[in-house]
């Protein structure tokens, strides 16, 4: 299976990647500097009509306050530019970047997305959007794990930043066993302690991913950067990290998602239930009401050694409510969420991975991104 535009255009992140990398075209000329300018404003209208807490101050704050620019106008800017330039790799990685940048899961989408969800707006893009998937840069979006790329990122604590977590040297089925056992008992708590209303201002744990202690890692980029730094959901602005590569002996299953059906499969097949402890988080980001079930990892790891979200999965699927129809020891149906999983990005279930050789030292430049610091930029 390939990315086409359709696929791209499925998801948030998908559409938001398209739409970054159009308005991001700063010297291709008025065309795109109108796109920006009625982008903004329509953003701007569609969170403060959802009451999101926005302001406006400065010149052009008047205007933006009673503005009234909709998505349909924003749709015209778009096919208002003639030109059809496909996109660089530069610009691949700063648009998926920005897109993964704005992933949120415990609150509303931003302006931004709710404007690229608009039917117009998403037809507008399909155009763009095929340019997109038809690029050499994104051959490998749906290319099933590289076992011999795969780089592990550990970041390095900022003085005022958060804590970085320290090595947990419990083994793979401790950890997990540790963790559905955690998750049962957090779910629990909430049904009991929080209203059962999903509009309740209350926040819990909104992530699907595995144990955040089991190692994890992802391939690395066309120009050797590894995209476990580049793509990083709610980042907390680290400009500095070590690099290990790791080490996937041969034989290893690894489940690949690329499909909403992927997904879904997963859930089916080894669902755990986490409704109290998702309600009011995925409600704000779907707007959908549901019994929510997340993949019980612990069980998978007993039948697979690996999941692995393709960049295609992740933009198709991240942030969308999946139709789940269980059977078994649950039944009816459900809905669950991908989220807190980055592009590319390996979860390994086993102990049999592991991380080797010294670490490489990457640094943020602010004028060309992660580079070694081995090999700094010409000033």
């Amino acid at each position: 299976m390939t990315l086409s535009a359709r696929t791209l255009l499925e998801g948030p992140r998908g559409r938001r990647l398209v739409l970054e990398w159009l308005a991001a075209r700063g010297e291709a000329g008025p065309a795109y500097q109108r796109l920006r300018e009625v982008l903004f404003h329509a953003a701007h209208v569609q969170e403060r009509d959802r009451g999101h807490s926005v302001t406006a101050f400065g010149p052009g704050a008047e205007r933006l306050r009673s503005s009234t620019t909709n998505p349909d106008q924003v749709a015209a800017a778009i096919d208002a530019i003639q030109d059809a330039v496909p996109p660089s790799a530069g610009e691949l990685r700063s648009a998926l970047r920005a897109s993964v940048d704005a992933a949120r899961y415990w609150q509303d989408r931003d302006g931004d997305d709710h404007v690229a969800a608009a039917p117009s707006v998403a037809a507008a893009l399909e155009r763009f959007a095929a340019l997109v998937a038809s690029s050499p840069h994104t051959v490998d979006w749906s290319a099933p794990v590289s076992s011999s790329t795969q780089q592990s990122v550990r970041w390095e604590a900022e003085p005022h930043g958060p804590r970085v977590t320290a090595v947990d040297d419990r083994r793979s089925a401790e950890k997990l066993a540790a963790w559905r056992t955690g998750t049962i008992d957090s779910d629990l708590r909430a049904h009991r302690e929080r209203p059962a209303d999903p509009a309740a201002p209350f926040s819990g744990a909104w992530w699907s991913i595995p144990p955040h202690s089991l190692l994890r890692s992802t391939g690395c980029l066309v120009d050797g950067r590894p995209a476990a730094l580049e793509f990083v959901e709610d980042r907390f602005g680290w400009s500095a990290a070590d690099v290990r590569p790791v080490r996937v002996p041969q034989g290893l299953r690894v489940i690949e998602l690329r499909t909403p059906d992927d997904w879904s499969a997963l859930c089916q097949a080894y669902p755990l239930d986490v409704s109290g402890e998702k309600r009011h988080d995925w409600f704000e980001t779907t707007g959908r009401d549901e019994r929510w079930v997340i993949p019980d990892w612990a069980a998978i790891a007993r039948e697979a050694d690996g999941v692995h979200l393709t960049i295609e999965g992740y933009l198709r699927c991240a942030g969308v409510a999946i139709d789940i129809e269980l059977s078994g020891s649950l039944t009816g149906r459900a809905a669950s969420v991908i989220a807190g999983w980055n592009p590319d990005e390996t979860w390994w279930l086993t102990d049999a991975v592991e991380v080797v050789d010294e670490p490489e030292r990457w640094v943020w430049f602010d004028s060309i991104g992660w580079a070694r610091a081995s090999a700094p930029p010409s000033p």
